[in-house]
């Protein structure tokens, strides 16, 4: 089973390089081949909150950012439902093991 992804970039962060961080996280979806669902672009983060609520009913286990700058606080709140991977470092911030488990 394919791993279900969201893509997130702020306008706000990644300026001029909007559509190039668009076009790299849709290159490391699908060199991961995961299920991207949709790439959020937004000019903050305003929405995430509702995001976030969503996640765990959408099946959505992997967010791809260009960077945690992206996402400046709210990494840990999005690692309690998925992993977070980031472009700039390329890398993967896992998600937070379940209590008990």
């Amino acid at each position: 089973m394919r791993t279900r992804a969201y893509g997130i970039v702020r306008c706000d962060r990644s300026g001029r390089q909007t559509a190039v961080h668009v076009a790299e996280i849709r290159t490391l979806a699908q060199r991961n081949d995961f299920d991207l669902r949709e790439i959020f672009v937004r000019n903050s983060d305003a929405d995430f909150g509702i995001l976030l609520a969503t996640l765990s009913t959408s099946g959505v286990v992997a967010l791809v950012v260009p960077s945690v700058v992206h996402i400046t606080g709210w990494l840990d709140a999005m690692r309690q439902d998925a992993d977070v991977w980031t472009l700039i470092p390329l890398g993967r911030w896992p998600r937070h093991p379940v209590p008990g488990s």
